[in-house]
């Protein structure tokens, strides 16, 4: 085949090929090898394609006013040096990087859903976002399914394995189960402290970042309260046994040293509370009851440092949300703490 024929085929062929054009403004040539942007943020899913290299130097960035970032940054880190992959945790920006936050909402998820995550991999950045301690440990998880390796007989030859995580966009409302320990105090004899230790221990070596400790329930009361006992000084608010505040602040106190967050649960948010209306007279969800709840709840921020407070399971009735929930969760935002449901 001579020059000219040569150079005829390749014509052919290149006029073949189909080229995606937007009304009035028809791609050309340089258009056409012109080199892809970055995905964006707010790219779709099918955009997100190319695995990032974690052989390449890249910055694990988190914000130091993030707490919840910042914690999850160095769970990310602590994961990525088990692999033998290391990165510098810090507030600035490399031309590479794996970004954490915790945000207000993720695109495409309804803002009243309290918890969600996202983590999106592209070539150059890694976003890992999440709107709660609990899709917290989902968003890790989310992390570590989408760490690889590649062997083949170089890395072999080398002893040194090519690490990457697999493009993709992954956007959740829920995690896997066990992602998240939820211990329920009140269902158990006595209020011990070396339990709780115990189960924060366990927390940690199971790469859980959050714990929920159910302190009320329907089954009980494990939060000895100077307010409840003027509601009514001649019964045992704690029958079984209850923690002090300062048990308490210790608790949380050891779970802040390990790694883990402590997130107490008073469940003022299931109707069905026998334990509140045998104490009180009065049921949780009833004008009485929820001037009881409200300064409890007040007490215990005066009390103690918890920046999250569960109020317990998530409800659909909004009539339940909008009379018993919505009070209490104003007490938590007077102080400066966050309320959620599980």
């Amino acid at each position: 085949m001579n020059t000219f024929t040569r150079y005829s085929v390749f014509l052919l062929l290149f006029a073949g090929l189909s080229v995606p054009v937007r009304a009035g403004n028809p791609k050309g040539f340089k258009d056409f090898f012109k080199k892809k942007e970055t995905v964006a943020e707010t790219a779709a899913p099918s955009a997100v394609t190319a695995h990032f290299n974690l052989g390449k130097s890249f910055h694990i960035v988190a914000s130091h006013e993030d707490k919840e970032g910042m914690q999850a940054a160095r769970k990310i880190d602590a994961f990525l040096q088990t692999k033998g992959v290391h990165a510098e945790v810090t507030n600035v920006k490399a031309r590479r990087n794996i970004i954490v936050q915790q945000v207000q909402s993720i695109p495409t998820v309804a803002p009243e859903i309290q918890d969600a995550y996202l983590v999106e991999v592209s070539k150059n950045q890694v976003l890992v976002r999440f709107t709660s301690p609990l899709s917290a440990v989902w968003a890790y998880n989310a992390f570590v399914s989408l760490y690889g390796q590649r062997d083949n007989v170089l890395s072999k030859i080398t002893k040194k394995n090519k690490n990457y995580l697999k493009g993709d966009r992954l956007i959740a409302t829920q995690g896997e189960e066990g992602d998240s320990d939820v211990v329920d105090f009140t269902k158990q004899e006595g209020a011990d402290v070396a339990r709780a230790k115990a189960v924060i221990d366990q927390c940690k070596k199971n790469d859980i970042l959050s714990v929920y400790l159910v302190f009320v329930s329907g089954q009980g009361w494990k939060v000895e309260s100077d307010v409840m006992k003027l509601v009514n000084p001649f019964d045992n608010l704690c029958a079984s046994g209850g923690f002090d505040y300062r048990s308490v602040n210790e608790i949380g106190d050891y779970a802040a040293d390990n790694g883990v967050t402590v997130i107490p649960v008073f469940d003022f948010v299931s109707e069905d509370n026998p334990c509140f209306l045998q104490f009180t007279g009065h049921p949780v969800h009833s004008v009485e009851g929820l001037r009881f709840s409200r300064a409890f709840l007040d007490e215990f921020c005066k009390r103690t440092s918890f920046e999250t407070v569960s109020l317990g399971r998530k409800v659909d009735d909004e009539e339940i949300r909008r009379k018993y929930v919505v009070p209490l969760v104003e007490v938590l935002e007077k102080h400066g703490r966050k309320a959620v449901l599980y």
